[in-house]
């Protein structure tokens, strides 16, 4: 049997956390109790942040290189949630994690970009056409579009193709990831996000599984949140 490499993902200096014993903990000290249990067997490897390695002063792109390359011959990743992981005072890129807020702040960002991209649609499509055909199950959509919202939604979906072959090339035979999506409106015309994201996986070579209705967005608006699971065979 081969070895399980588990990545462990926390904030090192979180210290508002239960203590171990009767000593300042901080979440560094949870991380050491895993490895601690890890090395009791010879199956279980733990990649991550090595004890004192601060990568806090780095900047994200080179600290995106030091942990993909650990992440990548990983089977399981071990989030460890902590209080102090959104602090309020600090603006988006000095967080340690942007996608860890208060549900105040999820619902007003979902109601601000539910249909409309963030930031303008010529930031976002300028200078760019498409190098892909269009989903066939796309074709009905864009045809209730401006021109611009258009190039939009063609890009939008051409960039999540790219994301998909790029998952293909990194997952192994008979494993499987999942996604979780909303469709959205544009000036009225409802995007079916979970019809055209399954032919899009097909077409990087990738399957679907499953696509399962989660939630319900907005019932007037016909907003709604779907899981998609996707596989990669073996062959």
């Amino acid at each position: 049997m081969s070895a399980n490499n588990v990545f462990v993902s926390y904030k090192y200096h979180d210290s508002d956390v239960k203590q171990l014993g009767n000593y300042a903990t901080t979440v560094r000290d949870y991380v050491d109790y895993l490895e601690r249990m890890f090395d009791r067997s010879e199956k279980v490897y733990c990649r991550g942040e090595e004890d004192g390695n601060d990568l806090s002063e780095l900047t994200e792109d080179t600290i995106r290189q030091i942990l993909s390359d650990k992440i990548f011959y990983t089977t399981v990743t071990v989030v460890l949630m902590s209080p102090n992981m959104y602090d309020r005072s600090l603006p988006e890129n000095k967080q340690w994690s942007g996608a860890f807020r208060s549900q105040e702040d999820l619902c007003d960002a979902d109601r601000r970009s539910v249909g409309r991209p963030i930031g303008t649609v010529r930031s976002f499509t300028d200078g760019w056409s498409p190098k892909t055909p269009v989903p066939t199950s796309l074709t009905d959509t864009l045809d209730g579009l401006t021109p611009s919202d258009v190039l939009f939604v063609r890009r939008y979906f051409e960039d999540l193709e790219h994301l998909f072959v790029s998952l293909k090339g990194v997952m192994r035979a008979d494993t499987s990831a999942c996604f979780f999506v909303g469709n959205a409106q544009m000036d009225g015309v409802t995007v079916r996000v979970d019809e055209v994201i399954p032919e899009i996986v097909g077409r990087a070579g990738l399957r679907v599984e499953d696509v399962t209705k989660v939630r319900v967005r907005d019932a007037r608006r016909d907003l709604e949140d779907y899981r998609i699971d996707v596989s990669r065979v073996a062959g």
